[in-house]
């Protein structure tokens, strides 16, 4: 067997893809909910000034549920972005793709 010809072109293969962000979601939206403060006294101002306090915890724990479930959203985009951007480098045929990431 002998070798016909040499080729002296090269394969330019694409650069690693850089890691993914990690997460930024502030610690304290992954804090676990304040405990529920619990009635000592059966008399109405107590029991009043209590409910009080409870909707105030239930309130606080509602609005960090939100902001986080509004940063994993944002986390997921970004993720998408990332992928999405990357398959369109590379020239692969990505469906799922969402409309900010295209």
């Amino acid at each position: 067997m002998s070798v016909l010809s040499c080729s002296t072109t090269s394969i330019e293969r694409p650069a690693p893809a850089p890691p993914a962000p990690p997460p930024d979601i502030r610690p304290a939206l992954l804090a676990p909910c304040a405990p529920m403060p619990l009635a000592t006294d059966s008399r109405v101002p107590h029991l009043l000034l209590i409910n009080d306090r409870r909707m105030a915890v239930a309130d606080d724990c509602a609005k960090r549920q939100a902001a986080l479930a509004d940063a994993v959203r944002e986390q997921q985009l970004i993720a998408w972005d990332w992928y999405c951007k990357a398959a369109k480098l590379a020239d692969v045929r990505v469906d799922g793709c969402p409309e900010r990431a295209r």
